[in-house]
């Protein structure tokens, strides 16, 4: 067995385990939107990238033989036009979803959301150009297997460095904007850790597209099929990041709640006794007194609505308790931790 089928078949692997992993996260964020009711322009967008990703995954699968073939010299299939339609799509939707999400983040600072709405029109007219260069490059001639080419320029670099630098340019805005935006929100030093991280995962799809472009540099046989294999990578990948937005919080709040209930399962030692003005110390944390209403002129039940303006009501009124709160001296003894 050649080596090269052997590479190829890692690729495919690893291309496999990072769609289940990518339709995983995807539905798993949808899921969470739908359980929680709140929808979103980017959670329409995220449904449009999984669909997507989806058709990517099973024309894989179903024509692996054909994609791994040594038959790609200069002609295109039909399996691979729609290869082509379905990666841009992917890659687009979820960068316009993350500036959806970022567009609410934004809330009272009209120049940063002017500019924002600005990002998501461009990257909406960059997506739509893609997808009409893709019939206009890969005409079809009528046979049920190949396609040809329509324009000679189609096939110079000039397409593919537009294209990359259009890349790094939409990653560049999503990572700025909302590490900008990290100034001025104070935020506890984990969220804003959690937050950071989420959206400096754009790195790695412009990684991809990065290693993705410099290998499409080559036009050997060999290479072109790597490319075809780190061209399957993209869409995965932008799934996973545009999915992380609501998984790393769910994941966040789950270990914090785990910390929280580790916090409540300590014992808690209270001393019920009355302490007396020599015996008082700081370690001392008294129960809740009750304060008896002397006064039904202070606190009546003739000042509510009629239906609770009663006289027998009001005759209670005076016997009635009103708790106050527990004077606690010293918080760090009640949760049980030394200081």
């Amino acid at each position: 067995m050649p080596s090269l089928y052997i590479s190829e078949r890692a690729w495919m692997g690893i291309a496999v385990t990072f769609h289940i992993l990518a339709l995983s996260m995807g539905s798993f964020r949808l899921i969470q939107r739908c359980r929680t009711k709140h929808y979103y322009w980017d959670d329409l967008l995220v449904l449009c990238c999984l669909i997507c990703d989806v058709t990517l995954f099973v024309v894989v699968l179903t024509r692996e033989r054909e994609f791994l073939g040594k038959e790609l010299r200069g002609t295109l299939s039909a399996w691979h036009l729609l290869l082509q339609l379905c990666v841009p799509s992917v890659v687009w939707s979820s960068r316009i979803s993350i500036a959806f999400s970022l567009l609410r983040l934004i809330k009272f600072d009209i120049w940063r959301k002017r500019l924002m709405i600005i990002v998501i029109i461009t990257f909406v007219l960059v997506w739509a150009t893609i997808v009409i260069s893709v019939f206009v490059c890969n005409k079809y001639n009528g046979t049920p297997k190949h396609t040809k080419l329509s324009h000679s320029s189609c096939s110079k670099s000039v397409v593919r460095i537009t294209s990359f630098a259009a890349y790094i340019t939409a990653d560049g805005f999503l990572i700025y904007i909302p590490l900008r935006l990290l100034r001025n929100l104070r935020l506890p030093r984990g969220r804003r850790l959690m937050v950071r991280v989420v959206f400096s995962s754009l790195g790695l799809s412009t990684i991809t597209g990065f290693i993705h472009d410099g290998i499409s540099i080559d036009h050997s046989p060999q290479t072109r099929r790597v490319q075809q294999l780190t061209n399957m990578l993209k869409a995965p990948v932008a799934l996973i990041v545009c999915s992380l937005i609501v998984v790393i919080p769910c994941i966040y709040r789950l270990f914090k709640k785990d910390d929280e209930f580790g916090m409540t399962s300590i014992s808690i030692h209270i001393d019920e006794s009355i302490p007396g003005p020599e015996t008082t110390t700081s370690n001392t944390v008294s129960q809740p007194e009750r304060a008896v209403v002397r006064n039904p002129a202070v606190r009546s039940f003739s000042n509510l609505p009629v239906q609770f303006a009663h006289a027998s009501l009001a005759g209670r009124a005076q016997s009635y308790s009103w708790p106050q709160r527990a004077r606690v001296q010293d918080e760090s003894n009640i949760l049980g931790v030394k200081c």
